[in-house]
């Protein structure tokens, strides 16, 4: 696994779910106290959001960028063959 894809994967999940929470909460604070700047920002904010995950399958791959670092859990892949070598190794 590649060091740093785990991470991108991440990084598209968090700057998704912040561009939700703001295009859910900007837009409305901004009609309800009549701020039409605000309640401008929400088509800009929702072509944002088209850029990033935003469907079920972009979040789904996204997800895949994450569950290797998941699965492997933090040791580098030398440390884990290298674990791989002494199981085959070591007599049962």
């Amino acid at each position: 696994v590649m060091p740093m894809i785990p991470e991108l994967g991440h990084f598209a999940l968090i700057l998704a779910l912040l561009l939700a929470a703001v295009l859910a909460t900007l837009p409305l604070v901004g009609a309800h106290r009549r701020i039409p700047a605000w309640m401008a920002l929400a088509r800009p904010l929702a072509a944002g959001q088209f850029v990033v995950p935003i469907n079920h399958s972009q979040i789904a791959f996204a997800l895949g960028l994450c569950a290797p670092n998941r699965i492997l859990g933090s040791q580098a892949p030398n440390e884990l063959a290298q674990l791989q070598r002494n199981r085959r190794a070591s007599p049962r």
